[in-house]
């Protein structure tokens, strides 16, 4: 799944000297906008994304799948995303 995301404060590239607080800065704006993404697993406020999405059928197969062994914490330590 993906998602675009355009963001646009000025029609030309204008430094912080001359427009620094004046005009909003790009970076800033798309992590705000990022950030509300994340609503504590909750559905994600984007509309449409949702509409193709088809429900995952309560099947053996998809059982199966959460009783799958996986450890996050090991996960996590393999890939350098927390200390050891």
């Amino acid at each position: 799944m993906a998602v675009r995301v355009d963001v646009t404060t000025a029609k030309i590239p204008v430094h912080s000297g001359m427009g620094g607080g004046a005009v909003p800065d790009a970076a800033i704006a798309l992590n705000t906008i990022l950030g509300r993404l994340f609503w504590n697993n909750g559905p994600l406020p984007i509309p449409g994304f949702y509409e193709q999405v088809r429900p995952t059928p309560p099947t053996r197969s998809a059982r199966r799948f959460t009783k799958l062994p996986f450890d996050a914490e090991k996960m996590r330590q393999a890939l350098g995303m927390c200390r050891r």
